[in-house]
Parts: structure tokens; sequence; C-alpha cells
């Protein structure tokens, strides 16, 4: 299986396993992109996971997701793995849907 590499971020959140194909659709329903910002947002479409099939990742780089947020994601995605990431380090971690 071919590697690949994501890049870590310093503080912000990452939607990892998202259902393969969904990133867009999560991007819509949190009102991404935001027209005039700064605010990096980066996303992976159809990687191999590791725990077989396929995944999106997204990644929002000094944006720290909501419960609110997270719901509107949960909507759209029916698993996946919410990461808080604060100075390089997991600050929370969450999942929902068939590995949680």
């Amino acid at each position: 299986m071919k590697e690949f590499k994501i890049v870590p971020i310093r503080n912000g959140s990452v939607l990892d396993h998202v259902e393969a194909g969904k990133s867009l659709a999560v991007l819509e329903a949190l009102g991404f992109p935001v027209a005039g910002s700064s605010k990096v947002v980066s996303l992976s479409m159809n990687l191999p996971s590791e725990r077989g099939g396929l995944k999106d990742v997204v990644k929002f780089e000094d944006v720290e997701l909501t419960e609110e947020d997270l719901e509107k994601v949960r909507a759209v995605s029916s698993q996946g793995t919410y990461v808080a990431i604060r100075n390089y380090d997991v600050a929370q971690k969450e999942r929902w849907g068939l590995d949680a």
C-alpha cells in the first residue's frame, strides 16, 4: 500500500476517517470556505484507511470545532474521528459511527 503523509498542524481541528467522498459535504455543512478568510482548510479524499476501505480527512488550521459543528458533521458522515490539536499535541479525540 502506498504511504500518504498528512502535514501536522500546530493548532486546530482534524476530521479523520470521514466517509470517503463526504468531505466536500462536510465543508458545506460547516459553511466553508468563508469568503475573505485567511484560515487554511485542507482536505484529502479517498485515502486508504488502516481500518480498511477508503476515508477522507479534513483539517482546519487555527479553528477548533464546537459541539454544534460536530453535530453537523455527524449528520453528513455516519463515521469519523474528531481531533482537537493544541501546540501539535492531541488535546481531545472523539470517534463516532462504526468504530466508536
